[in-house]
């Protein structure tokens, strides 16, 4: 993402979306884009998770979730990477993994319960095919 103005992400040789690493970045035309760009890559779940009539997917990034008491997300620490200025923690939500970067470093150990909560605003909405909603 530093060495280029702009980017063309391809999948199967057809052209997903064009645009400046941050444009397609911030603003992923698609689950797919949204997925290839960053590090550790957007966590994707059901939307059921949040809302039991929800089907859509729902993406978070993982520097986007924190740890809140009333955080909307109940997870189960399954491994911790201490990175110095970053913590990584993967976790189980339901039979999901996710990732969490959380900034500076914290005391989380395997097998740990917590919630994981985020802004409303930083959610990524998907349809049953990819495309990006909101």
């Amino acid at each position: 993402m530093t060495l280029a103005d702009k980017i063309v992400v391809l999948r199967d040789g057809r052209v997903e979306q064009i645009g400046s690493p941050m444009e397609l970045y911030n603003n992923p035309a698609n689950q797919f884009v949204a997925g290839f760009l960053g590090s550790p890559s957007m966590n994707f779940f059901p939307g059921s998770l949040l809302n039991e009539s929800d089907d859509r997917t729902v993406g978070v990034r993982p520097e986007d979730l924190f740890i809140a008491d009333d955080g909307a997300l109940s997870a189960r620490v399954s491994h911790v990477e201490q990175l110095g200025g970053d913590t990584n923690v993967i976790a189980n939500v339901d039979s999901l993994q996710i990732t969490a970067r959380l900034f500076g470093q914290h005391a989380i150990e395997e097998g740990q319960d917590l919630r994981l909560g985020f802004d409303p605003k930083d959610v990524y909405r998907f349809d049953n095919e990819g495309a990006r909603l909101s």
